[in-house]
């Protein structure tokens, strides 16, 4: 079993490999990014969300 740790590093080694096919950029939550442009541009805001069933 994996630590939420673990598995959220393993999900951004995924989101963020060169063959990801993703081409905006990411912004993780809790991370401290650049600031927003001012004309508007495309982002995905990541929130890795650990809840137990």
């Amino acid at each position: 079993m994996s630590t939420s740790s673990q598995a959220l590093a393993a999900i951004r080694d995924r989101l963020e490999a060169d063959d990801s096919g993703i081409t905006i950029p990411l912004r993780w939550h809790g991370e401290p990014g650049d600031p927003l442009p001012d004309d508007p541009a495309a982002f995905a805001f990541v929130i890795f969300k650990n809840e137990r069933i």
